[in-house]
């Protein structure tokens, strides 16, 4: 394990070129750029929001504030997974010319996710402090200081499955397609659009 490490910090360089080139391909003709990382999301947002306030008719107060925290680090997780599904299939030609650890694939589309996260974390605060100053929301608690350890722990979880992921793909092309249809599964059947509260008791027991 160790020795691996080694390797990959040897060519750290190449990985911050692929992460670069990542972030640079992703919106490289579009118009708002980084942009549609945050549009897509609160688009996303603004209509679970508005089924479940005005449609459900159900009165959670700080509604979209929760689906958000919920949302943006469930992006970070699907894109993640989705992109790395591809990685090695999409730089084969590469693989063929060069020698360089191919972990720095998988790795290098997962550091490039969680800049994206980043940057989306940085609107995603400012809008809180809008929200509280100006709309009487809920403030951010202290609790918020154990966010830098939950995304360590997230983005290894990332890499680790993106590792997995990425190697399966190679060998069974049928992965990238099983992975969206129970992306899509986990996404309703977790908490990720609604508060753990509206989970009957006897369901979080079980």
């Amino acid at each position: 394990m160790i020795n691996e490490l080694k390797e990959l910090f040897k060519y750290k360089g190449l990985l911050k070129q692929l992460v670069a080139r990542d972030l640079k391909v992703r919106y490289k003709n579009s118009v708002l750029g980084f942009f549609w990382s945050l549009l897509n999301p609160l688009v996303q947002v603004a209509t679970i929001t508005i089924v479940i306030k005005y449609v459900l008719r159900l009165q959670i107060s700080n509604y979209s504030a929760i689906v958000l925290v919920g949302y943006l680090p469930w992006m970070f997780f699907q894109m993640a997974l989705l992109d790395s599904s591809q990685v090695i299939l999409l730089h084969r030609d590469l693989l063929r010319k060069v020698y360089f650890p191919r972990e720095l694939l998988p790795l290098s589309v997962a550091v490039a996710n969680l800049v994206h996260f980043l940057l989306a974390l940085v609107v995603f605060f400012a809008y809180l402090l809008f929200y509280w100053l100006f709309l009487h929301g809920a403030p951010i608690m202290v609790t918020a200081l154990w966010l830098p350890v939950l995304i360590g722990l997230q983005f290894l979880m990332i890499v680790g499955l993106a590792f997995f992921i990425s190697c399966m793909n190679v060998f069974y092309e049928d992965v990238k397609y099983v992975l969206t249809a129970l992306l899509g599964v986990v996404f309703y059947v977790t908490p990720v659009m609604y508060p753990s509260e509206l989970i009957p008791q006897q369901a979080l027991r079980s």
